[in-house]
């Protein structure tokens, strides 16, 4: 520690004019130390004293006394103290030398100045107005921030439509997350901002480990009021851990348009504002502990029901979304002795370079806007997955494989007998023989029955037919002349009762 006195400025000659700066040496600082407990540290205190100015001229001048030394005063604490007084100015004859390096040509010393006298030091038992200071501590860690996610799916279609619609069943998942390795989350309790256009499926609730069901939640069945809803009492949430609410709500029968769902962490649930101060993220079904990935937000994805979310700014919490679809009229049944066979087409996967390509999602339904073979009721069942075309945004290129699917579907009152099938190979393309096996590069699907039928005109019901190659007897391809090839399938007679009413005709082919 120091506090010495500051030294006191040299006087000299400037030009022809004596500059007479010079004084008596600073005197040492006073220090005070007083230790609630004794230690064993040795602390260094200097309060020396200033030193005194010299005089630097010709004309004899006397220079400045030294400082005094300091006052040290000190309770439990070991110290080393330098209290030595400063030391006296000095004349110093330099004719008429002004430079700040003068030499000496003539007679020097003090002319009645004199050091400093030396400081004092002691110990003290207390020191009146004077309290203990505050103890040293280490800031405390913040309180941790808990996360929270909320996903849906698609847990029942009740009226096997295959979308999401009135009377459907959701399943919500909160996953709550205490990201600290050192601080639980006390106090906190998780609430939900039930929308109007649900109805909460009471017994369904399975609330996480270390929290229990609101005293103002319903013992029965609610329906949102699009307010927050406390879903639990006070809990405790530990470090480093991650917790989940899960809960089922059914879609009211006069639902329409988005239904917007949000739930919440209340810091402070006991105070009267019902607003969680940590609202939830909107998340995939698929990966709850994460914002959402953006790819066909609120619509279900695929037969699992699992439905995608938005993807945000990561700052902003975003609402959990689902849409609601409205189903066209189911159309009048046909009269007796009518039945009608659909077919719809899509691309259900591609490969590059023998690894199939990620960018585009191929397990969802697209519907085609100008085909209403795809908007059958029977459908639900088995939705005919895949997408319509491969956009420019992700371009085929030579050698990529591509998987072709072809749905099949009798609605009607009476089976249909002697059903076949052909479906050309694709210009620029090359039917791959072995794709499903050795010699096998057909897949056929009859109500749920998958077989791999060989490649040649043989006794089961698939052949592939090489370009320009005859056909057979009574096939139904479009061109007869076969310019690229063709699957024929003979797919006898057809069930039209649901469950076995449906399948499809599978094959790949390679760009050339």
């Amino acid at each position: 520690m120091n506090a010495t006195g500051a030294n006191a400025p040299n006087s000299r000659l400037e030009t022809t004019t004596l500059n007479v700066n010079d004084g008596g040496g600073g005197a040492g600082g006073s220090v005070v130390i007083s230790a609630v407990n004794s230690t064993g540290s040795n602390l260094n205190i200097n309060v020396q004293g200033g030193e005194g100015g010299d005089v630097r001229t010709r004309v004899p001048h006397g220079p400045g006394g030294g400082g005094g030394g300091g006052v040290v005063l000190t309770r439990n604490v070991g110290q080393t103290v330098n209290l030595q007084g400063g030391i006296c100015g000095t004349f110093i004859n330099t004719g008429d030398d002004a430079s700040e390096t003068p030499d000496i040509i003539g007679d020097q010393g003090n002319y009645g100045a004199t050091n400093g006298s030396d400081g004092v030091a002691g110990n003290i038992s207390s020191i009146t107005g004077i309290l203990s200071g505050a103890e040293c501590l280490t800031a405390p860690e913040p309180p941790p921030q808990p996360l929270i996610y909320k996903s849906v799916r698609l847990l029942n279609d009740n009226d096997n439509s295959g979308n999401i619609t009135v009377g459907d069943d959701l399943e919500y998942t909160l996953t709550i997350i205490n990201p600290s390795t050192t601080l639980p989350v006390n106090g906190m309790a998780i609430a939900d901002r039930v929308p109007s256009q649900l109805q909460v499926i009471r017994n369904s609730i399975l609330f996480p480990t270390g929290f229990t069901a609101a005293s103002s939640l319903p013992k029965s069945n609610f329906n949102g009021t699009n307010q927050y809803i406390p879903f639990t009492n006070p809990g405790n949430l530990p470090m480093n851990t991650t917790l989940t609410l899960t809960y089922t709500a059914r879609i009211l029968p006069d639902a329409t348009g988005q239904i917007e769902n949000q739930a919440g962490i209340d810091l402070t649930p006991t105070d009267p504002n019902p607003i969680p101060e940590i609202l939830s993220d909107a998340s995939d079904s698929l990966n709850p502990t994460q914002p959402g990935s953006g790819n066909n937000p609120g619509n279900a994805i695929d037969r699992n029901g699992n439905i995608n979310q938005i993807t945000g700014d990561g700052v902003i919490p975003d609402i959990t979304t689902v849409n609601i679809q409205t189903l066209p009229p189911n159309p009048e049944p046909p009269p007796p002795g009518i039945v009608n066979l659909y077919g719809v087409k899509r691309i259900t996967n591609v490969r590059r370079n023998g690894v199939p390509i990620t960018e585009i999602n191929f397990n969802t339904f697209v519907d085609d806007p100008n085909d209403v073979n795809d908007n059958m009721g029977g459908w639900s069942q088995f939705l005919p997955i895949g997408v319509l075309t491969i956009g420019n945004e992700y371009p085929l290129q030579s050698g990529d494989e591509v998987e072709y699917t072809i749905y099949y579907l009798v609605e009607g009152n009476q089976p249909i007998n002697n059903a076949r099938f052909c479906d050309p190979i694709p210009v620029g393309t090359t039917f791959i023989p072995n794709s499903l096996g050795s010699g096998r590069g057909i897949g056929v699907n009859m109500a749920n029955n998958m077989t791999n039928p060989t490649n040649i005109a043989d006794a089961d019901n698939a052949s592939f037919f090489s370009p320009v190659a005859p056909l057979p007897p009574g096939n139904v391809c479009p061109h007869q002349t076969n310019p690229t090839g063709a699957v024929i399938v003979n797919l006898g007679n057809l069930d039209n009762n649901q469950g076995n009413n449906f399948g499809f005709v599978r094959f790949w082919v390679r760009v050339d």
